[in-house]
């Protein structure tokens, strides 16, 4: 997993703290990114396409997605070139990410300009071809939809049958209408309140987004959905007590799936970063 950019972590801290209303009238987060001003601009650059144009560049987007920098977007190139070094002759199909929505980009020698983010999504993909095995063909669930990204790029890399993503409306609407600018139209979409219990997915995963949800709808997905799922794969990161948010501890998250007969592979990283995953007949 690429390293946290701390300057740009402490900056969402103090942004989150001056944003939560201290009275008895506060509304309930469920995620770390379950505000008003996320949620917004979701809405805006989904239906404003002079929006659309900007919005990986936009200053507050950037404080939860497009932060990360040019050296860790050489660390994520380093694991795909170590893990899966054939995903370089996608890379022409990986670039399109950053077609829209005008990220930053760097030149990264071989493999010509990407945006950090992108090369973490592949560096994501790898992990899973490495962690879970052969996806192709597969019904996918992805927790957290971000803005379409990781699904474009796991569009890119394997065939899958069917691809679920799953998060609260507006980050649901973005991700929608930025998929389909690429023209791919395999994907369902819900909310965390509309997604059907069970489900005929065979592998589930999230690339932060689990670990920053309340442990109320965490304890949800795990019981009704990700017991029904035969491989897993999530990225997460500790969150501190004062972001209106109380996730589920690593310990607990790991307690829950093995309830569920899953035998979860847990490995901690450096700046409460962490990584597990399971699989069973996928």
């Amino acid at each position: 997993m690429s390293k946290v950019c701390i300057g740009c972590f402490l900056s969402f801290i103090i942004f989150l703290c001056g944003c939560q209303k201290k009275d008895k009238y506060s509304v309930r987060l469920r995620a770390i990114y379950h505000q008003p001003v996320f949620s917004e601009l979701c809405i805006e650059a989904a239906y404003n396409e002079e929006k659309f144009s900007q919005f990986k560049s936009d200053s507050y987007f950037n404080l939860l997605w497009e932060n990360r920098s040019y050296e860790e977007g050489l660390f994520a190139l380093k694991g795909i070139e170590h893990s899966v070094p054939e995903f370089a002759e996608k890379k022409a199909l990986f670039r399109a990410n950053d077609c829209w929505g005008n990220p930053k980009v760097w030149d990264y020698a071989e493999w010509g300009s990407f945006s950090p983010t992108t090369l973490h999504y592949v560096e994501f993909a790898a992990k899973i071809k490495c962690n879970l095995g052969d996806v192709f063909g597969k019904h996918l669930l992805q927790i957290g939809a971000g803005y379409g990204g990781l699904c474009k790029i796991m569009h890119d890399a394997f065939s899958f049958s069917s691809y679920t993503i799953v998060d609260f409306a507006p980050q649901v609407q973005l991700a929608q209408i930025y998929l389909k600018h690429f023209g791919i139209d395999n994907v369902h979409f819900y909310t965390f309140d509309t997604l059907p219990s069970g489900g005929a997915y065979d592998c589930v995963f999230s690339d932060g987004s689990f670990s920053e949800l309340c442990k109320e709808d965490q304890a949800r997905l795990i019981n009704r959905v990700f017991r029904h799922i035969n491989a897993g794969f999530f990225i997460g990161t500790l969150i501190p007590q004062h972001f209106g948010v109380s996730p589920l501890s690593v310990d607990a998250i790991s307690k829950a799936l093995r309830k569920q007969n899953k035998s979860v592979s847990l490995t901690l990283l450096e700046r409460g970063a962490y990584e597990f995953y399971w699989k069973t007949n996928l």
